[in-house]
């Protein structure tokens, strides 16, 4: 096994050697740079799924809502009195 590495990585350098472009150089250098980072900071990102549907988001996040009544008593002891537009219009600005 390591000897095919050994070849592998010697078969690299030698492309790497030959180039002449600074172009090139550059495209290498930033490929080389993000395998690094792929490989210390890999592990924070999943597979992405091709399709999810909303009852499966739930399942596996094993979402469980929330009371009707405790929201309807969070939204009186909030006593919003302005009008839902100018409500948004301050998130927006």
């Amino acid at each position: 096994m390591t000897k095919n590495i050994d070849q592998k990585r010697h078969q690299i350098i030698k492309e790497i050697n030959e180039l002449v472009s600074e172009h090139e150089l550059e495209a290498v250098s930033q490929f080389l740079k993000e395998v690094r980072w792929l490989k210390e900071h890999g592990a924070i990102f999943k597979d992405m799924k091709d399709t999810i549907s909303l009852d499966k988001l739930v399942e596996e996040q094993n979402f469980k809502g929330m009371d009707e009544a405790q929201f309807n008593q969070l939204v009186e002891q909030l006593d919003i009195q302005e009008p839902i537009q100018e409500l948004l219009d301050q998130l927006s600005s």
